[in-house]
């Protein structure tokens, strides 16, 4: 079990944006806000590579989102609250562009239950409730999937909502069936528009990567940064992306809707129909993936909470960017404690030397974790991390654990400062710096 502490104020790295900006004055707070979540949906989004947490973003954008109530006038047009996603870079403007056939809508994330039960009981007020759909939030890439005389045709991305990114590769990667229809099938829909969630699964991750680093090339951290990558890239390495649908407009049933696209060849659609004791039986459906997400081969962020009804949600409405009907129950990211007990070298082929800190074996999210990753020796001198100390780490749905955390307070005395290698480990050739990164000197080191 993850050890849970009572230690105060532990320097928090994750999100060091909070404390960043006087909090005094509305138009700087908001001018600051609005640029870091631009900057942090354009790292998700454009590179996958992330530069700040989900909960981290999610605490931001609340925040965002409570002085902008306050201050309507300060509001900016840039502002991530007025904008789903994230508006596409300049190179796929033209000609990968592509309009959606519907709105593709972001979820209101939730990370305390009390939060979910206050928006069940809005919802509850709906006019004709009929119950509602749970289902597991996947981790993974949103996509809408067009099909055209039984296949798919056309892929693209959330982008801004309205209009997203094509992706040419994605078609013969995914595990897209043809469809099966029944004459009652065709007089709901003959041609649907499907969207659903792009996943990897753990095992494929472990492949892609190991055939990665063998090359030099940086590994994906997860297994969302690998979906949104892999879809984008003309190398498949070999792997089948995984398509979950959770929604294909028919009016009616969403439950019904997804077992229409049973029969037309998609896999069993994993859900869950409440109908009455919301409370207890969302409870109940939030502990049971909570209890099995360690063993699952791919991951879930959570779970997503919507009306079964499709015309009740669309009586409900929406926001700039949220349905009314529906909301996200976010995991908390598992954290735990243990004590740094050594830094090791590695090196690339490129030569660049990387530190990676040793462990006391500790359980996260069902793995034991034993190495952390320490980014560079630049990253370790300014957080002052050093052998012996006692940290926190979190894997957070993803592959490689990271360190959030130093409790400084409970440092001893005769812990001193990291000291970084003067000579490659592997050649004992002078090692150089080349802005952040460390390198080894030799051009001929036996192990480059």
């Amino acid at each position: 079990m993850p050890i849970k502490t009572n230690f105060s104020n532990p320097t928090i790295i994750t999100n060091p944006l909070t404390f960043v900006e006087n909090k005094a004055d509305p138009k700087s707070r908001i001018d600051f806000l609005v640029k870091k979540l631009n900057e942090a949906n354009d790292a998700y989004y454009h590179t996958t590579k992330p530069i700040m947490s989900d909960q981290a973003y999610d605490n931001l954008y609340r925040e965002l989102e409570d002085l902008e109530k306050q201050h309507p006038d300060l509001i900016k047009l840039e502002s991530p609250t007025g904008n789903i996603g994230y508006k596409l870079p300049p190179k796929v403007i033209d000609p990968n562009k592509v309009p959606h056939m519907e709105q593709m809508y972001s979820l209101r994330n939730a990370y305390h239950i009390e939060d979910v039960y206050r928006h069940i009981d809005r919802v509850l007020n709906a006019e004709a409730f009929r119950g509602m759909c749970v289902e597991p939030k996947y981790d993974g890439l949103a996509l809408e999937v067009v099909y055209c005389k039984k296949n798919p045709v056309k892929v693209s991305t959330r982008g801004d909502g309205s209009v997203g990114e094509l992706l040419p590769y994605a078609i013969p990667r995914m595990n897209l069936p043809k469809l099966k229809y029944t004459q009652k099938d065709m007089m709901k829909f003959i041609d649907p528009v499907i969207y659903g969630e792009c996943i990897i699964t753990h095992d494929e991750l472990k492949r892609v990567n190991e055939i990665r680093l063998e090359r030099g090339e940086i590994p994906y951290a997860n297994c969302r940064n690998a979906v949104a990558g892999l879809i984008r890239t003309e190398e498949d390495y070999g792997v089948t992306l995984t398509f979950i649908p959770y929604r294909v407009f028919m009016g009616g049933m969403q439950s019904v809707a997804m077992e229409v696209l049973e029969t037309m060849g998609f896999d069993p659609i994993e859900r869950h129909i409440v109908t009455d004791n919301y409370h207890e039986r969302i409870t109940e459906i939030i502990k049971h993936y909570t209890e099995m997400r360690p063993s699952l081969n791919y991951d879930i962020g959570g779970v997503v909470i919507k009306l079964d009804c499709q015309d009740e949600e669309y009586r409900l409405g929406y926001t700039a960017k949220y349905p009314n009907g529906s909301i996200a129950y976010k995991f908390p990211a598992e954290q735990a404690m243990t004590r740094l007990t050594d830094i090791i070298v590695q090196r690339a082929p490129s030569g660049r030397l990387t530190p990676v800190g040793i462990l006391e074996p500790v359980k996260l999210d069902g793995v034991v974790i034993t190495r952390v990753t320490l980014n560079n020796f630049k990253y370790i001198e300014e957080m002052d991390v050093r052998i012996g100390d006692y940290v926190n780490i979190i894997r957070a749905g993803g592959v490689i654990p990271k360190l959030t955390s130093i409790y400084r307070e409970v440092r001893s005395d005769g812990i001193i400062r990291y000291a970084p290698p003067t000579q490659c480990p592997y050649c004992s050739f002078p090692n150089k710096m080349e802005g952040k990164y460390m390198y080894c000197s030799n051009p001929n080191c036996k192990d480059q």
